[in-house]
This record gives structure tokens, sequence and C-alpha cells, in this order.
């Protein structure tokens, strides 16, 4: 997971900058007769700030039809295969920007800096941003593919791997996919040295 300070810059002459903003709520966790109340913060960008191909090009992002997501509850009920359901811990920072996307440049964090003399040169997606979710479907299929799954044609959300010991299937809904596979790959060990995952139960 990304962490520290986010690089600070002068605004470039005639560049414009998109505008950001905090987020707070509070989360509520209950351990057996105790209550824990945390206060979390997120630093995020007004997607409509933004300008199309000035601070971005193309938002599109691919998300899974019903039939592949019938399909996988269907082969979950099948008795020779196990399925694991994966979350992403803030995924859409986890995707850098590329090096063919538009120099972005926002607003300091409010309450850190002067926001009329310096912004923030971002190297990786924030959220609200309108093409993170592109950005992390780009980096999610570009992980999965070189871990030597092929997309399906019928459907860009879905992987498959086939060998003769295991038949592996993958799906990407956002920040979420689900893994069907006998026996268990070692996948989801590989994208959590990359990346900070956790099992849903």
């Amino acid at each position: 997971m990304l962490r520290g300070p986010l690089p600070r810059s002068s605004l470039p002459q005639n560049a414009s900058a998109v505008k950001s903003r905090w987020t707070f709520r509070y989360k509520t966790k209950k351990l057996e007769d105790l209550k824990s109340v945390s206060h979390r913060s997120r630093f995020v960008a007004k997607g409509y700030s933004q300008v199309q191909g000035l601070h971005y090009f193309d938002n599109y992002a691919p998300v899974a039809s019903f039939i592949t997501i019938r399909l996988l509850f269907a082969l979950t009920s099948m008795s020779n295969f196990q399925a694991l359901q994966y979350d992403v811990s803030a995924a859409f920072i986890q995707s850098k920007l590329y090096s063919n996307h538009p120099p972005v440049h926002c607003e300091c964090a409010e309450g850190y800096e002067d926001r009329r003399k310096y912004f923030h040169c971002l190297h990786r997606h924030l959220y609200c941003m309108k093409d993170s979710p592109r950005g992390w479907g780009q980096l999610f299929a570009f992980v999965r593919t070189d871990f030597g799954l092929t997309r399906l044609q019928s459907d860009e959300c879905a992987f498959v791997k086939s060998s003769t010991t295991q038949r592996l299937e993958s799906k990407m809904s956002n920040q979420t996919w689900q893994i069907l596979s006998n026996p268990l790959p070692s996948y989801p060990r590989t994208i959590g040295s990359i990346m900070t995952v956790r099992t849903l139960q």
C-alpha cells in the first residue's frame, strides 16, 4: 500500500489543477461485548473538475456481465471446485499513471500546505478520479496476464488458466475478485506480494 506524503511542486504555466478534498467517516467494529469506533479519512480528488483530453483521455472500465457471474455461481456448486473471494485494500491508489497518461496536478491537502502555492504532481490515481477505475482494471489485468491467465474474448473481466493439474477461473469487479480452482493455486499469494488483500468470508 502507498504510504507517506505526496510529492509537492509548483503548478506549471498554463496548467490546470484538479480540485481535491478530505472525506471522513466512522467505522464501528464490535468484538464480543466491546465496541470500538475508528475515525478514518481519505484524500480524494474532485472528479468533476477533471477535463477530458487535459487530465485524462478515456475513462472506460470493463464490468463483468451477469452471465459470467451466474456461471461462476454454477461452478461454485461443483464438488470438485473450491471458491475464494478477495478484497483489495485501497485498490484505486494502487494503480500508477502510465507514461502515456497526461500529467495531473491536484490541490494540496487542506490544512497541510498553502493550496495557492503548492500542488501535488500525481503518479498514482486517487479515489473519485474519473479514470481511476480504468487504471485499476489495467493494473489488475496486467498482473493476471503476467501470472499466466488468459482473458476471455466473451468477457474482459474473466480470466482462465488451464493445465493438466488445475483449472483456474478469475473474475474481477472493481475491488473484489473470485477464484475457482482445484487444487487452490499460488495466485492469491502472488497478488498479496504486490498489494494488500484480505479474504472475504
